[in-house]
């Protein structure tokens, strides 16, 4: 491979001039921002679906969080660098895990609209604004990477463009207005990561090694993806490919003497040296320095190298990493979940969809999203004559993009929770696989390839996402006490109760936890079992005391508490015993809890706890 550049200019579909009949003027730069307005309108017409009901297809309890998160930090006891959330209390301080690089623009929009409409309305304007901005972004994003592979030449191919921005429902869903978890900007910033590839020159590097850190920071679901990235880079090295000796070394210039201020500015160093398996810290800080240093050297500093010495010096580079990171970290070999404990693994965790494979998914998602998901991959095999065509000709950019890709897909089917990304991946390719190019050999093979192969594979394709749904059925179990927890979240109720109590701890069933956290609670009061990971501990307690049978585990579940809250819910138990929940939340009593006053049609109800005489 040459590592020859990746203007279009291969014979393959990309040139950059439209024919005369298509009255189109066609220039690089007007090409690109033709794309992105395609992009960016059938995304936003994508999003206006999703809103039809009122609610975005993707909220969850993340975005409720990430709201109190931001609010908290907007308010006078926020600090850029504590992530603590002092009202929720599990019994500990709960500790958040989440980035402010995901709450900075949020932080941002809200300080620039307060003095015009009020803090409070501008911090809940920006939740509706960032969103389709940051959709805009990675549109653009988007429409770079198909212009170099692909870019479009009439008005047949701005139709197959707006059909393949069409494809990237899930992703694109994560930008819906309102939907504030990491994700978007975890999209954008692989996004980022491909853009700079496409690009296989050094500033393409540059956008590589931002985009690397910007996922990391973020959140750690990205790391497959950056390490099938720097994996292709290694394999095009070897190769001696010029262009990924650039792109390799612009990436990890950035990753070494960027990475300690990113995580200055984010953390601070005391944060910086801590040990945090799930979040950017001082785990991941290693791995980035010690992952560019040794790609430096290894790659670029022995570039005359023989291929065994290069293979040799990132090969004991890599064993002297692993080994200071098992040495160092040690808790981190048990993965970013290893609070959960085994009671709010089997009551809360096991009980995720999106923690599960893809089988479990299959049985209740929508027959179209798993259509969809076939053209995914339908988009990978229709797309391989071409990008075969590409790496023949010292073009492994689209290659190294197929890969993340594939890998986006195979991960979906381990695990539901990667479902986005294979939606913002696959699509890149429809592009390249189906245009119609000029009549040359390349062209006339893709075409062959798409009678002989990718027509039949589509029908099997199709044909089998139609037989799994079809045969995948729901796990059925009874509607129990926990999940009437999970649904617990008194929104109609009234809280203001607690303003007439001491401020002390209280313990709730997850959703009323999280409803009771995301309100205005009066300064003092903590609320504990928050269905999130780092929560688990508080999740502990109240699965033990609300559906524990063993007073004695129950007087010590609650022991760190002061008050107990429940909602009246009106539909019966079913599916196993859960006694105190039970009780109160039909409106009984139970001996030890003490019921303060509220008014009789208020739903929520909030007790004293009286541990000497705890039943």
């Amino acid at each position: 491979m040459n590592g020859a550049p990746m203007a279009g200019e291969s014979g393959d579909t990309i040139g950059h001039h439209a024919p005369a009949d298509t009255g189109l003027t066609h220039s690089p730069v007007a090409g690109l921002w033709r794309a992105f307005l395609i992009i960016y309108a059938t995304a936003l017409a994508l999003c206006a679906l999703d809103l039809l009901d009122g609610k975005p297809f993707d909220s969850d309890i993340d975005d409720i969080l990430r709201a109190l998160q931001i609010r908290h930090l907007m308010s006078p006891a926020g600090h850029w660098w504590n992530l603590a959330l002092p009202m929720i209390g599990s019994p500990e301080i709960y500790l958040s895990p989440w980035s402010r690089l995901v709450d900075l623009p949020y932080a941002i929009l809200s300080t620039l609209a307060a003095p015009i409409v009020g803090l409070d309305r501008a911090i809940s304007l920006s939740f509706l604004l960032w969103p389709p901005l940051l959709l805009a972004v990675y549109s653009l994003f988007t429409a770079v990477i198909v212009e170099r592979l692909a870019p479009a030449r009439n008005r047949a191919d701005h139709l197959l463009l707006a059909a393949a921005t069409a494809t990237m429902l899930l992703a694109v869903w994560e930008f819906v207005p309102g939907r504030i978890d990491h994700h978007n900007m975890q999209i954008v910033a692989l996004m980022t990561i491909m853009a700079g590839l496409v690009r296989w020159d050094r500033r393409g590097g540059l956008m590589v090694g931002i985009g690397t850190l910007a996922s990391v920071a973020i959140a750690l679901e990205g790391l497959p993806f950056v390490a099938v990235v720097f994996a292709g880079l290694i394999l095009c090295v070897l190769q001696n490919n010029r262009g990924a000796f650039e792109v390799l070394r612009a990436a990890c210039l950035i990753m070494l003497f960027a990475t300690l201020p990113l995580a200055w500015f984010l953390l601070g160093w005391e944060a910086s040296l801590s040990t945090q398996c799930d979040a950017f810290s001082a785990p991941y800080i290693l791995l980035l320095l010690g992952c560019a240093g040794i790609l430096l050297a290894g790659c670029i500093g022995l570039s005359k190298a023989p291929v065994w010495a290069r293979l040799l010096v990132m090969a004991i580079g890599g064993g002297v990493l692993i080994v200071a990171f098992t040495k160092l970290f040690p808790l981190c070999l048990a993965g970013p979940y290893w609070m959960i404990d085994p009671l709010s693994k089997a009551l809360w965790f096991d009980r995720i969809a999106q923690e599960q494979d893809f089988a479990f998914y299959a049985a209740d998602a929508p027959l179209a999203v798993l259509l969809l998901i076939g053209v995914q991959a339908l988009a990978l095999v229709a797309a391989l004559p071409r990008i075969w065509a590409r790496l023949r000709q010292g073009e492994p950019a689209p290659a190294i993009l197929l890969a993340v890709a594939v890998s986006s897909l195979l991960l979906t089917f381990f695990m539901v929770r990667y479902i986005r990304f294979p939606f913002a991946f696959a699509p890149l390719l429809l592009p390249m696989a189906f245009q119609q190019g000029a009549q040359n050999e390349a062209n006339r093979r893709a075409t062959a390839w798409r009678y002989r192969v990718v027509w039949p594979a589509a029908g099997v394709i199709a044909i089998g996402m139609v037989c799994l749904r079809l045969v995948s059925t729901p796990v059925e179990r009874p509607f129990d006490a926990v999940d009437r927890m999970a649904y617990d979240d008194c929104r109609a109720g009234d809280f203001s109760s607690l303003a007439d109590l001491p401020p002390g701890h209280i313990i709730a069933p997850g959703a009323l936890a999280l409803t009771m956290a995301a309100s205005s609670m009066p300064q003092g009061f903590t609320v504990g079992g928050i269905p999130y990971h780092r929560a688990a501990p508080g999740l502990k307690h109240a699965f033990e005391a609300f559906t524990g049978t063993d007073p004695g585990i129950r007087r010590a579940a609650l022991q760190p508490f002061d008050y107990l809250a429940v909602c009246r819910f009106s539909l019966k138990p079913e599916g196993g015993p859960a006694p105190l929940y039970d009780a109160l939340s039909a409106g009984g009593e139970w001996p030890g809890l003490t019921r303060m006053p509220t008014d009789a049609a208020n739903p929520f109800q909030i007790f004293r706890i009286e541990h000497a005489r705890l039943q």
